[in-house]
């Protein structure tokens, strides 16, 4: 889908997350990238790990800077900037891969706030690698 500015808009959208050796992570996103003439990516992406007792033990948040979506399947990633649990992840990069919209969703993280280092560049993340137990992710491709 064209956007006004002359280019294709993307966006991944929504709230999920599954269990976790007993504790409970939830991703949320709200991403968005109009490709063209010049790519511009923004939004944002918020990372809670709580415990079976409902505390946050940890939570990530960030902007973005790279969307990329095909067919169900997107790319995003970021920079962090709010964090709770581990303040020396501050302006850290982490990367995440969604599968969404009428697919089983699936999810896959990776970056410095959970020991990995930075890839060769932005728009890289590991593979969704892991279902998606409760929530729900929108991942519009603008037709690419």
């Amino acid at each position: 889908m064209a956007g006004a500015e002359g280019g294709v808009r993307q966006a991944v959208v929504g709230i999920g997350g599954m269990a976790f050796q007993g504790d409970r992570l939830t991703f949320a996103f709200d991403a968005h990238a109009v490709w063209g003439a010049g790519a511009k990516s923004r939004g944002t992406f918020h990372v809670w790990h709580a415990g079976p007792d409902g505390h946050v033990k940890a939570e990530y948040a960030g902007t973005v800077k790279c969307v990329f979506a095909t067919a169900g399947y997107a790319t995003v990633t970021g920079t962090v900037h709010i964090v709770r649990g581990d303040p020396g992840m501050e302006g850290t990069w982490a990367g995440f891969s969604v599968v969404g919209n009428s697919a089983p969703n699936r999810i896959g993280y990776g970056g410095q706030p959970w020991g990995d280092p930075k890839p060769g560049n932005d728009c890289t993340a590991l593979p969704p690698y892991s279902p998606v137990e409760f929530g729900h992710y929108q991942v519009n491709s603008g037709g690419i």
